[in-house]
């Protein structure tokens, strides 16, 4: 197999919910121009661009953003939805792509505009539907219990591996603290959305306290889980250059592996642990021999 590496990545700043109503490729499009400024040679190459989106509208906003940015128009683009997991999927199709030789070079990433997320409102029911409800048949909903919100399967996981309201606040001010510790401006361009540059997160809360994350009040009637130690609804983007070594590029992330394992949807928050002893498995390691490790904080 050809190896695959991420040479390049980029993101915009993460708003909050209802601060700025654009349209996903607005904000995607100065993070492309950024790629084409900085790597000319591999952006006139591209492959395919390979776009996560979770809350859009529908059609295929890869294909709409990368022709509103003014990349050639003989570059496809395909939108994929995995819900949390879209961007992320969108690198490891890309990685595959280029493991098997159906190409060299991809423009990846995600983006989401929760601002702009279409209302979920009940249909009614038409008089065709009354008069001939056999030509309307649904596939049946998830039993119930079955097909909880984020909240109530975290709830759930919570009970389960007794995972406290103490451990999941101090979890979340560790995060806070070490996001504002550490050096995230460099993977930030800044960007200017409607007269204003965009240069800093704003789900990040320099004043966050644990006594403040104590005064917080369960979602739930019962419950742990609060505004205080869960995610919040943002806004932005990220964009990856991925492509062949040994293009022209010496410095990189090299793609090794990757495993998706589904759980019961009453735990998803679970997920990442068999998909991760299953990955350890294939790679013939153990949780000891990996230095880092990134996950997706949105719950703690």
């Amino acid at each position: 197999m050809k190896q695959a590496v991420i040479v390049a990545a980029k993101r915009t700043a993460f708003g909050k919910y209802g601060g700025r109503h654009i349209e996903p490729a607005q904000l995607l499009t100065p993070l492309f121009k950024y790629f084409q400024e900085k790597y000319p040679n591999a952006m006139s190459q591209v492959d395919d661009v390979i776009l996560g989106n979770a809350v859009g509208n529908g059609g295929n906003l890869a294909r709409k953003s990368l022709l509103e940015a003014g990349l050639d128009e003989t570059i496809p683009g395909v939108t994929i939805d995995r819900q949390c997991g879209s961007g992320l999927e969108a690198v490891i199709q890309a990685c595959r792509m280029i493991q098997s030789q159906a190409g060299t070079i991809y423009v990846v990433g995600g983006v989401e505009i929760v601002s702009r997320a279409p209302w979920k409102v009940k249909r009614p029911q038409n008089v065709y539907e009354t008069e001939f409800p056999h030509f309307f048949e649904r596939a049946p909903f998830a039993p119930k219990g079955q097909d909880p919100s984020m909240i109530e399967a975290d709830e759930n996981v919570a009970t389960k591996y007794k995972i406290s309201r103490k451990m999941q606040d101090n979890f979340a001010y560790r995060s806070h603290r070490l996001s504002l510790n550490g050096n995230i401006t460099q993977e930030i361009l800044p960007v200017k959305v409607k007269g204003e540059l965009f240069r800093q997160d704003e789900s990040i809360k320099p004043n966050l306290t644990i006594d403040k994350l104590k005064r917080f009040k369960p979602l739930l009637t019962k419950g742990t889980v609060t505004i205080g130690n869960c995610c919040m609804k943002n806004d932005g983007a990220v964009l990856l250059l991925i492509i062949e070594q040994n293009l022209g590029f010496y410095e990189g992330l090299k793609f090794i592996n990757s495993s998706n394992v589904g759980v019961q949807p009453k735990y998803l928050g679970i997920g990442p642990v068999p998909a991760i002893n299953q990955l350890l498995d294939k790679e013939n390691l153990t949780i000891s021999d990996i230095d880092s490790i990134e996950l997706n904080e949105a719950f703690s």
